[in-house]
């Protein structure tokens, strides 16, 4: 998946007072968090810029989950 400075993250994010999307340099944040979302979702390979940041935020990401649902196994964290 590609979604790395695409215009999607560029018109979630625009300026709310123009309403002209954000530039694409500006978009990384709003990348990771699509690239995140995505392999939370079992997208297998992601296109994105910032490798470092997106990886680790994968990692994160999949560590909690993980983690969220150890606890629920256990009984710790009560279903919603």
């Amino acid at each position: 998946m590609g979604a790395s400075r695409k215009s999607l993250p560029g018109q979630v994010l625009a300026d709310p007072a123009t309403g002209r999307p954000r530039p694409a340099p500006q978009r990384d944040a709003a990348t990771t968090a699509v690239s995140v979302l995505a392999a939370a979702q079992g997208v297998w390979c992601l296109r994105v810029h910032d490798v470092a940041a997106t990886l680790e935020a994968v990692q994160v990401t999949a560590r909690w989950g993980a983690e969220a649902a150890a606890a629920a196994w256990a009984g710790e964290v009560q279903p919603r």
